[in-house]
């Protein structure tokens, strides 16, 4: 047990942070340093239409068009920018699925599966898109996590 500024922390807690931190290293590092590509303009095309087309028309993921629609609005369209909302959801599944393992098996496993998604190439690849496949991602986490958690 480690204390910090009064906080407890144990091994486990300082090995979650290290597995979140380098995840988010893997997913940030050269972030903006391609440009768009075909289907990610797609997206910013989609995001730059009215809230009534979005959801008028099929669209595979329209909350994350609706996301990015004021992603844009707040923060630009640099491709760093458009990309990082996939990065975060990206990060965001790493915690998700250290908790289901956690809750399923034990803090070890939880552990180990989220140091797995972390380096995960294919997992790398879609967060660092400006498309909908990392929100799809952390979303399907999320409700596992509710699932098991009842």
């Amino acid at each position: 047990m480690i204390k910090i500024s009064g906080i407890k922390l144990d091994q486990r807690t300082w090995i979650l942070a290290s597995i979140i931190v380098l995840g988010a290293f893997l997913r940030i590092y050269n972030l903006g340093a391609e440009s768009l590509w075909y289907d990610e303009v797609g997206s910013i095309d989609q995001a730059t239409r009215s809230l009534p087309v979005l959801f008028s028309k099929f669209h595979l993921s329209p909350l994350y068009f609706v996301l990015l629609k004021y992603w844009m609005r707040l923060f630009g369209a640099s491709e760093f920018v458009l990309r990082l909302p996939s990065v975060l959801f990206g990060v965001g599944a790493l915690f998700l699925i250290y908790k289901i393992g956690q809750m399923l098996f034990n803090t070890r496993v939880g552990l180990l599966s989220s140091l797995i998604l972390a380096i995960s190439p294919f997992h790398l690849f879609y967060c660092q898109e400006a498309r909908h496949y990392s929100l799809f991602i952390f979303l399907t986490l999320l409700s596992n996590f509710f699932f098991c958690g009842i």
